[in-house]
């Protein structure tokens, strides 16, 4: 997650956007996390591993458009394929596409 946070918020198109939303990195770093293992059935070491929230919620009112989803989308495929065996790489990312489906009517087209 760092590593995909780091490319992200260097990019030109969805880095204004973490970072008008996102105040403080740490806290952010460990929600997400916390996201990702509960969405993959797996426990947080020395952590309650549970991620409780609105992943809609979360997204609304932050001006995302298509072109947000698909770069998110991307950037995180480049980062789970820099860490992760290719097996792993594509079934994260997998995850990922169906997570970005649920999000796509939030996003406005353009």
């Amino acid at each position: 997650m760092s590593d995909f946070y780091a490319r992200a918020r260097a990019d030109a198109l969805i880095g204004p956007v973490l970072g008008a939303a996102v105040g403080d990195w740490e806290t952010h770093l460990d929600r997400v996390t916390a996201f990702w293992i509960t969405l993959l059935g797996g426990v947080e070491p020395g952590g309650p591993g549970l991620w409780r929230g609105d992943l809609g919620a979360a997204h609304t009112g932050l001006g995302l458009r298509r072109a947000h989803l698909e770069r998110w989308l991307e950037l995180f495929g480049e980062a789970a394929q820099a860490h992760l065996t290719p097996a792993a790489a594509e079934g994260l990312t997998a995850r990922a596409r169906r997570m970005g489906e649920r999000l796509r009517p939030a996003a406005r087209r353009s």
